[in-house]
This record gives C-alpha cells, sequence and structure tokens, in this order.
C-alpha cells in the first residue's frame, strides 16, 4: 500500500510559515524575522544531534509555535498543568509555546523537544518497545546543551537529603505536580550526562539502535554497557559522590505516592496505557507568571 500524509491544521489562526531543507515551522504570533530565527534555531539544534549525540534526523520534522503554554494546553488534551511543547514522534511534529521576546525560552524547549522526535525515529519499532521516560527525557535534557545550575543544585540537595528516587522508578512516567517533575527531569538528565560522558555518543546510538530491534531497557543496557537500569543508577550515585543505592527515606516517598492517571505518555516515557502505538511527550515550562526561561 502507498504511503499517504495528511495534514490536519489548526484553521482558527493565520499560520505563516519557513522551511529549510527537511525542517518546516509554523508560527502566527510574531514577524518574518520571528519565524527565521525559530528556524535556525531547530535547524542548529538537529545539526548538534547529529554532530554531538550521533542522532540523525532521518525524517522531515515540523514545529507548530503557539505564543504562549497555555496555548498549547487548549490545543492538547490530558497533558499536566505545566506543560510548554509536546512531542509526538509517530508524525514527526511537535507543538510548542513560545512567544516573540521569549527566544531564551526557545533555545532550550526547541532542542528539547527535537531530541524527542530524533529519538522516536531512532527506536520505533513493530513490537511496541520504547524509551522508559527517565532516558527519554533525559536525553532530551542533554540535548538543550549544559545542565543548568538550578538543575545540579536541586540534584545535589535530594541527595543529600536521601529522598532522590531510583531511576526505575522514573520509567513509567513523572509526577503531575511541577516541583517532583522538574526533579525527575533534572535526575534524569544528570543520569544521561553521566552515561555519555562516561561512555561515549557513540554508546549512546548504539543503546537506541539496540532498543529499535526490540529488546527491552534492561536487556539493552546490558548489551551495550554491562549494566540494567539498576546498575547505571548505582554506577551514577557512586560517581557523583553518594552511596550507591537510594536510602529508605526515597523508597517510603515512593511507597506513599498516589499514581497520577495521565491518558498519554507521561513526558515521554513507556505509556500509561498498554498499547504499541507511540504518544506525545511532553515538556515542562515556567508558569506564565515567570520568565520564559525559569524552570518549572
Amino acid at each position: 500500500i502507498e504511503r499517504q500524509e495528511q495534514l490536519i491544521e489548526d484553521n482558527n489562526h493565520d499560520w505563516r510559515s519557513a522551511r529549510s531543507g527537511d525542517v518546516s515551522v509554523y508560527w502566527y504570533v510574531g514577524d518574518n524575522s520571528f519565524g527565521q530565527t525559530l528556524l535556525r534555531e531547530a535547524t542548529d539544534s538537529l545539526e548538534r544531534l547529529d554532530t554531538e549525540l550521533g542522532l540523525p534526523t532521518i525524517e522531515p520534522v515540523s514545529l507548530w509555535f503557539y505564543p504562549t503554554a497555555s496555548a498549547v494546553r487548549q490545543v492538547i488534551f490530558d497533558v499536566p498543568e505545566w506543560t510548554g511543547g509536546v512531542a509526538f514522534p509517530e508524525y514527526n511534529v511537535t507543538v510548542l509555546g513560545v512567544g516573540p521576546g521569549e527566544l531564551d525560552w526557545a533555545s532550550r524547549i526547541v532542542p528539547h523537544e527535537l531530541t524527542h522526535l530524533v529519538e522516536g525515529m531512532l527506536t520505533f519499532n513493530c513490537r511496541g518497545t520504547r524509551l522508559p521516560t527517565w532516558l527519554s527525557e533525559g536525553l532530551a535534557r542533554y540535548g538543550e546543551g549544559e545542565l543548568a545550575p538550578s538543575d545540579v543544585t536541586q540534584v545535589e540537595l535530594a541527595l543529600q537529603s536521601g529522598r532522590l528516587p531510583t531511576l526505575r522508578s522514573l520509567s513509567n512516567g513523572f509526577s503531575a505536580f511541577s516541583d517532583s517533575a522538574s526533579e525527575a527531569y533534572a535526575q534524569s538528565g544528570h543520569a544521561v550526562k553521566y552515561l555519555v560522558d562516561t561512555y561515549g555518543a557513540e554508546q549512546m546510538n548504539e543503546l537506541l539502535l539496540t532498543i529499535q530491534s526490540g529488546q527491552t531497557i534492561d536487556d539493552a543496557l546490558l548489551t551495550v554497557y554491562g549494566l540494567d537500569t539498576n546498575g547505571v543508577d548505582a554506577a551514577w550515585r557512586t560517581a557523583v559522590g553518594y552511596a550507591p543505592t537510594p536510602t529508605s527515606e526515597a523508597d517510603a516517598v515512593l511507597l506513599d505516592a498516589t499514581p497520577t492517571q495521565i491518558a498519554t505518555v507521561a513526558l515521554g516515557g513507556v505509556p500509561l496505557l498498554d498499547t504499541p502505538t507511540p504518544l506525545p511527550s511532553e515538556t515542562p515550562t515556567p508558569t506564565e507568571t515567570l520568565p520564559p526561561t525559569a524552570t518549572a
């Protein structure tokens, strides 16, 4: 059967567009200069993913920009209240909340969401195996560039207090509460940075291709790194100077936690529903009363 594609567009707005190669951007608030800046940010981000992580873009991608995070949440259902961008790897499309004057925020969220699209392309398989949330979001955080000082501080404080949860507990989604989700993003970014810095980008690329072959995450990690999820967690904690396993306090926090039921993938990881269909991943945004560069 010949492949067919259909574009469904939000016709409530007069969209402008710009394109460079296989990258297309759409926006309806802001002038042409704003759109060209977004296009450059997108193409530069994809080039950086290829050169620094060895993650090529194998299909055309589209980025749709709404002027605010709340505008995104009005058109995308069943996402947490802090969502500022949603990636749909199955369609190579991402929807983001970025307005004119928020280019610092764009420099974070654009590479973040594009990382989700690229890793989604590279790991898609017919067995329904996909990345755990901590790895998917950790890669997206790594794709943004250097970890923010606030992320480093947040994880350090959680490690010092003994309340940082296991990576395995972050496999099936993050909390719907912004503070907990923010900490999970930071922790995931730290763990992925450890893997890339220690073993190299080639190993990370190999891990994604191994998952694409249909192996589960633990089998893939063992094949590539000789460590399963718990082993990666222990190695990372030891490398930053802490005990290899979480404290009993962290375990108690997990036992007392109430699961949050969300119909979509919770932040780009394994879906909460038993379905092989790839679902969107979400990115937190600062609340709209805060500067666009603030972390959630």
